[in-house]
């Protein structure tokens, strides 16, 4: 997967390899989707070991653009504008956030809005970002990362 993101960089999936990453799915037009991604960027800020990664699925640039600016978002918002990365992933409702482990395995999937201040929501993705005590990710004991 690569996509395009409001910067006019092109973000390549496979570059994370090796680390924890957030995809969170999300719309302008979606009311749930303003609030979760103003918590789910404190929660990132607090986590430099994850990669945490905006999509937005299907709007025009300059519209999606404006809205990133309007919640403070500092993080890459990626443009799935043909909805070919959310269908890929089956992403049928708005927001939806998908947790891959190190080897970009979808791991953890929640569909709805969630609150990024609760230890039920971060504490699976923190123990999935966890290195083991030899210096592997919890996905890497199985696999080559």
């Amino acid at each position: 997967m690569a996509l395009d993101a409001t910067t006019g960089a092109r973000v390549a999936l496979d570059d994370a390899r090796g680390r924890t990453v957030i995809l969170h799915f999300f719309a302008t037009w979606c009311g749930p989707c303003r609030a979760e991604l103003v918590l789910l960027q404190e929660f990132a800020d607090r986590r430099d070991d994850l990669i945490t990664l905006a999509v937005d699925v299907g709007e025009v640039d300059a519209r999606v653009k404006r809205f990133a600016g309007e919640i403070g978002w500092r993080r890459p918002v990626l443009l799935d504008r043909d909805r070919a990365v959310a269908r890929a992933f089956g992403v049928s409702a708005l927001p939806t956030t998908i947790v891959l482990d190190a080897t970009l395995t979808p791991r953890l999937i929640a569909e709805g809005d969630l609150d990024w201040r609760t230890t039920a929501v971060t504490d699976p993705i923190v123990t999935l970002a966890t290195p083991t005590p030899d210096g592997r990710r919890q996905a890497c004991i199985d696999a080559t990362c």
